[in-house]
Order: structure tokens, then C-alpha cells, then sequence
């Protein structure tokens, strides 16, 4: 994978530190600006202050209530791309995340080319959505314009 050209913010919540300390370092030497957290709380507190466009988190994490801090990441910016991390991630626990917004699962271990390969798809669509939504806010602004002066042939002639 090619270094990102703006760096896009990622946000690992995970309580392992060594491997949050792996990806965090996987991550930038892509050239992503990373920033970690080890529990719930710190994940929120830290999401407000980062605003990361992606949020690796981990489902294992212990003293943590998981699917509620993906709610609560969600909640606060709807559009982050999430993907859940876990040792053993049950079909119930894969679909609750689902509905709760997550956006992919990785069972771990991680494997590093895999991981790569999901987060620039995620990143990439999140991209040509936001591009889809700003040309059809342009396309929009530019045909309230015209509305607003005609299309007759005296008016196109002025």
C-alpha cells in the first residue's frame, strides 16, 4: 500500500498495549497519525480531541462495556469508519456491532496485509461518498442559481 497522502487520523482502542503499540507503529510507518486509547472512557475523551476518520477497536478489551463505546463513538460522529477487532468474535457479537455501526471485523491475530487492505477500502469509500455528497451540493447550488434568473432563450442571451 502507497503512503497516504493527507494523514487520516486512526484511533486504536485496545487494553493490550503491546498491541496497540504494534499497530500504532504499523500504522504510521503508512503514514497514518495514530493515537491510542486502553479503555472505554479514554476512547471517547481521546475521539473528541482526535477526530479520527477510522477507529480500530478492540472486542476483547476487559473492563470495558465495548459495544457501548461503539455506540457512543457512532453517536458523536456518525460517519467514523469502525472496524472491531477480536480473538473470538461470536456471529451474535459480529451482527450486534453491525447493527451498531461497525463497519468490518478482523479476527485477531491481525494479519498486517489484510488489515491495510480493509482500512484503505473503508477510507477510499468514506472519500467518494463525501465526493458524491459535494458535487451533488454543488450540482444543487449551481441549478438554484439558474432557477433563479430562467433558462428562456431572452434570459440566456442576457
Amino acid at each position: 500500500m502507497m503512503p497516504v497522502a493527507t494523514r487520516t487520523r486512526v484511533l486504536i482502542v485496545d487494553d493490550d498495549r503491546s498491541q496497540s503499540s504494534f499497530l500504532s507503529a504499523h500504522l504510521m510507518r503508512r503514514g497514518y497519525d495514530v493515537s491510542s486509547a486502553s479503555t472505554g472512557d479514554e476512547a471517547v475523551g481521546m475521539f473528541r480531541v482526535f477526530d479520527p476518520a477510522l477507529v480500530l477497536l478492540d472486542a476483547d478489551a476487559r473492563g470495558m462495556d465495548v459495544m457501548e463505546s461503539l455506540e457512543r463513538l457512532k453517536q458523536m460522529k456518525p460517519e467514523v469508519s469502525v472496524i472491531m477487532t477480536a480473538s473470538s468474535g461470536t456471529p451474535e457479537m459480529i451482527f450486534r456491532a453491525s447493527r451498531l455501526g461497525a463497519d468490518d471485523f478482523i479476527s485477531k491475530p491481525i494479519d498486517l496485509p489484510s488489515l491495510e487492505h480493509r482500512v484503505a477500502q473503508l477510507l477510499d469509500g468514506r472519500r467518494l461518498t463525501s465526493e458524491v455528497t459535494h458535487l451533488r451540493d454543488q450540482v444543487r447550488r449551481q441549478s438554484d442559481f439558474s432557477m433563479l434568473f430562467g433558462t428562456s432563450p431572452k434570459m440566456e442571451d442576457v
